[in-house]
């Protein structure tokens, strides 16, 4: 038996020894399921939760099925080193599938399972430089395309896969910022935000038009990619950022200026991109030896020189798009 008497003056050293043991061991019995539990809420897994696909310099595609570490990961290949990789529902069946956004052409390649292959569809949207962006902006259940042109700080969006014109269109953020697509209200249709490396201001808009922010706050470090996802199953959008320098996926479950909510080593790549409805992930293993005569035979997207047709014209010149009013404040920020 324990003395109930816990003044230390009265207390022989053994017995101060075992109140302290006691003391530890009820403190560890509370911490360790209330951090079970924390982590249980922060991430979660299935279909009803985003995950991501990392990609590394030789757009090998590396697709999580959960963002655990002990996940089961798809491995294979499809675009070329200098494509901008994409991850959306291109046939509206309810599972992201890879894209790749070449953009020195605008000519955009999509694949309609995580397999390696060739493109099932290919059309050209935009000009040279721009970034691609891929998103459900009707809620219609289907994944369009948006592209960013920095040059600008302009967003299009188009609503229709392969048509090559942009429905919407307007100016968000600064030279040098990083654009973001999330559902960041839960509404069902995807919205645009920017991210401001320099010093991690995030900014984020909840209707396709210019205008301030809605959600303005800071996360990340200089040097992080930016991506936007549902990591906790609820419905909403939120931040998340792939750190290269040291190989960590960092992820925010609120919109608040804050510490990540959950994080995951993943290693060195080149792009992380959301994924979305990822049932079940399998590896490709690519043949021994492959058709040295076919520039394709191991890539399933050719380096080009096939794709000719020109973008969209740009719009006429317009005035430079300054930093943003995120606060509403009536100042910059």
């Amino acid at each position: 038996m324990f003395s109930t008497d816990t003044d230390p003056r009265r207390l022989g050293t053994n017995n101060r020894v075992r109140v302290l043991v006691v003391a530890a061991l009820a403190a560890a019995a509370i911490l360790i399921p209330a951090q079970q539990r924390a982590e249980a809420a922060e991430v979660c897994t299935g279909t009803d939760c985003d995950t991501v696909a990392f990609v590394d310099a030789g757009s090998t595609i590396s697709l999580y099925q959960d963002l655990v570490a002990s996940s089961a990961v798809g491995v294979f290949a499809f675009g070329d080193s200098n494509d901008e990789p994409l991850m959306g529902d291109w046939d509206c069946d309810g599972e992201a599938t890879p894209g790749m956004y070449r953009r020195s052409s605008g000519a955009v390649y999509l694949r309609n399972s995580n397999t390696q292959g060739v493109a099932d569809q290919t059309f050209v949207f935009g000009n040279p430089g721009d970034i691609p962006l891929a998103g459900d902006f009707d809620g219609d259940g289907c994944d369009t395309l948006a592209i960013y042109r920095p040059a600008e700080t302009r967003f299009y969006i188009s609503n229709t896969l392969g048509n090559g014109v942009a429905e919407t269109s307007f100016a968000y953020g600064a030279f040098g910022d990083q654009p973001i697509v999330g559902d960041f209200d839960g509404d069902g249709d995807d919205t645009v935000g920017i991210a401001r490396p320099g010093n991690g201001l995030v900014a984020l808009r909840n209707s396709l038009q210019s205008g301030e922010a809605d959600y303005s706050f800071s996360f990340g470090n200089p040097g992080d990619q930016y991506i936007a996802g549902d990591w906790d199953g609820d419905g909403s959008d939120t931040i998340a950022v792939y750190r290269s320098s040291n190989g960590t996926f960092y992820l925010q479950n609120r919109h608040q200026t804050g510490i990540a909510s959950y994080s995951l080593s993943v290693g060195a790549y080149r792009n992380a991109v959301t994924a979305r409805g990822i049932d079940e992930v399998r590896s490709f293993v690519p043949p021994s030896n492959p058709d040295s005569t076919n520039p394709d035979s191991t890539n399933p997207v050719s380096t080009g020189g096939s794709v000719s047709v020109a973008g969209f014209a740009p719009p006429p010149p317009r005035p430079v798009s300054g930093p943003i009013d995120v606060s509403g404040d009536g100042c910059v920020d």
